[in-house]
């Protein structure tokens, strides 16, 4: 239950490997039990911000069901802030 370590390791991840969904996955599935509004941007910011080859839709789709899920647990500013990534 180390996120913030494991969040790190996503990150790091995403910059050896820029063109990988796998690191944005795994860092909002992170963000989303930590939390973390601030890594949940990052992470979603990651995966929309091109099309995936393989499995988009899906990437997609996980992305705005864990904002969904990490708002309802946030104040209404960060809950704002973040759907507006979407």
């Amino acid at each position: 239950k180390n996120y913030e370590r494991a969040v790190a390791f996503c990150k790091q991840a995403a910059r050896l490997e820029p063109n990988l969904p796998q690191p944005y996955a795994q860092a909002a599935r992170y963000a989303e039990m930590a939390k973390d509004a601030g890594t949940m941007e990052w992470a979603v910011r990651g995966l929309l911000k091109q099309d995936w080859p393989v499995r988009n839709d899906e990437f997609r789709a996980t992305a705005s069901e864990r904002v969904a899920a990490l708002a309802k647990s946030l104040d209404k500013a960060d809950a704002a802030r973040l759907s507006k990534v979407l």
